[in-house]
């Protein structure tokens, strides 16, 4: 694949937006199985087979399982849908994007330079809607008439937010965004100072949409500082980016200002609670709704166990209702379920740890730097719903730990691309598209 198709199919993977009739994610599963079909004979060169079919034996033992307990409690099977696309669609994806990427030797800076792109399409769409209300109503229709949400479950919120064309607008892909805007700003650090151009406009694309990705700005802003180590150039380079930073920083607040001053108060007032939530109080916003005992029912009996196979955000028949992650995961397999589908990203982690040499070069510092972002981003917003889901934020982690564990070195294929350069110590290797 040429570099501009692997970051259009990472938008389609990471966003998954109603632009066919048919979900988009079922055209790259598609697209997927015919190209793992087409290299049948260099599975085994391309990928860790055992590891790959691990995977997908795993996930689809936890399908048989929740199906069971679902079946039991005469619940909907619906809940089933995100693990099922997993299967047919975001593994296979994952494993074709990593397979591309690494024929050309292009290693985890490639990676997140695609993905970035990605995000920055997004961005600029986010941007668009805000800026333009035909461009979002436009989108708005598309993503109604796809079930992705009801207008009528947002009120005034929707002159608020909803600025973008993905799937999970208000939740998964502001999150993606401040997970990238972050990740931006760490490239520009410590690899490219071009990077820091995506930063603005990713965050933006975030705040807007979701306070939660502020939470997630604090959280990758303290792994940035705790896994950068500043030299004097690094410090230069920090204070120059810095500056750029908060010029773009004061020129979208003025935007928001400009043509939404709703927006701002709605997002400054996020803030506020947040900021207050760090100084003892937790008496406002959804911080109230997090410490309210009465929303964290549990499961009694054998589904506190096993799962009552529901999920209790929105409407459903157990008579309770919760936002939390953690409850809603309890009530759809029970602590086996929790166990099982926790365990899965915390090996993830642990194996992606183990595979880094204790070399500190730029590369190891960098994939250490997503670990701890990750995880604890993890730990955050399984709090605000339930993550371990079919969403824009999983797929890119899948995206992520597939590209690092399954798909096996290809070797250097030279002369291939003019625009990106992998920089090693002491030397530079010429990477082109593919």
């Amino acid at each position: 694949m040429k570099k501009r198709l692997l970051i259009l199919v990472s938008f389609y993977l990471l966003f998954y937006p109603p632009f066919f009739g048919i979900h988009s994610l079922r055209i790259l599963g598609l697209i997927s199985w015919v190209y793992l079909g087409l290299n049948y004979h260099n599975l085994n060169v391309l990928f860790n087979v055992k590891r790959t079919i691990s995977l997908f034996l795993f996930w689809g033992g936890i399908i048989i399982w929740l199906g069971v307990v679902i079946f039991l409690n005469d619940q909907d099977f619906g809940n089933l849908a995100s693990f099922i696309y997993w299967i047919i669609a975001v593994f296979p994806v994952c494993l074709m994007i990593g397979a591309e990427i690494k024929k050309i030797n292009g290693d985890v800076f490639y990676l997140f330079d695609v993905i970035l792109k990605a995000g920055l399409i997004q961005g600029i769409l986010s941007i668009l809607t805000f800026l333009l209300p035909s461009v979002k109503d436009f989108f708005l229709k598309r993503m109604v008439d796809a079930g992705l949400f009801e207008l009528s479950q947002y009120g005034y919120y929707v002159d608020l937010r909803l600025f973008g064309f993905s799937n999970g607008l208000t939740y998964a892909m502001p999150i993606v965004q401040a997970f990238l805007a972050m990740t931006a700003l760490y490239l520009a650090i410590n690899h490219r100072p071009r990077y820091i151009w995506y930063f603005p406009i990713l965050l933006f694309s975030a705040v807007v949409n979701a306070r939660t990705s502020i939470v997630i700005v604090i959280i990758c802003l303290i792994f940035l500082f705790q896994r950068n180590t500043m030299t004097r150039e690094k410090f230069s380079k920090f204070m120059m980016l810095t500056v750029i930073g908060c010029i773009a920083l004061v020129l979208g607040i003025v935007l928001i200002n400009k043509f939404s001053p709703d927006t701002l108060s709605w997002v400054t007032t996020g803030m506020k609670q947040i900021l207050g939530f760090f100084a003892g109080n937790n008496e406002t916003g959804y911080f109230s709704y997090i410490t309210d005992p009465e929303r964290w029912p549990m499961p009694e009996g054998f589904a506190l166990l096993f799962g009552a196979g529901a999920r209790i955000m929105g409407s459903n028949s157990t008579g309770y209702y919760t936002d939390i992650g953690y409850v809603n995961d309890l009530w759809l397999g029970g602590i086996l379920y929790c166990f099982l589908s926790y365990f899965f990203v915390a090996f993830c982690f642990i194996f992606i740890k183990r595979m880094i040499s204790d070399e500190q070069n730029d590369k190891n510092r960098f994939i250490k730097y997503l670990v701890y972002s990750f995880l604890f981003s993890f730990l955050a917003v399984n709090i605000k719903g339930y993550i371990i889901n079919l969403n824009c934020f999983t797929n890119l982690f899948i995206l992520f730990a597939i590209f690092l564990l399954l798909v096996r070195e290809q070797g250097i294929r030279r002369g291939i691309n003019k625009e990106y350069k992998q920089e090693i110590p002491g030397k530079e290797v010429e990477l082109n598209e593919s």
